[in-house]
């Protein structure tokens, strides 16, 4: 099955996105985000409270998932992501490096 074909990849990871040994950067993270939550590029700063995000459902909740094993190496449960109340508290989880702009 094709990443196309595969709903649960994530929308635009690429290998320039993937760094094998350091994970994406907080920026790189947030325009995958973007595309997962089907915003503009740039939209997500990190201060965004999930609960106000219109497209933060089941779906990119595992989307999200499998942009963190693909992009960090970091294996996420759903119940570690429920304890998160904004974009920030996913990019800790994730490991995204920096912080968020």
């Amino acid at each position: 099955m094709s990443d196309e074909q595969n709903p649960l990849s994530p929308p635009s990871l690429n290998p320039s996105t993937n760094h094998a040994n350091g994970g994406m950067t907080c920026n790189e993270f947030l325009l995958e985000m973007d595309e997962i939550l089907d915003l503009p590029a740039g939209t997500l700063r990190g201060h965004e409270k999930l609960e106000e995000l219109g497209n933060w459902d089941s779906t990119s909740l595992i989307t999200f998932i499998v942009l963190a094993e693909a992009c960090s190496g970091v294996s996420i449960s759903p119940a570690q992501i429920v304890t998160c109340s904004t974009v920030a508290d996913l990019l800790r989880l994730a490991r995204a490096e920096g912080s968020p702009a």
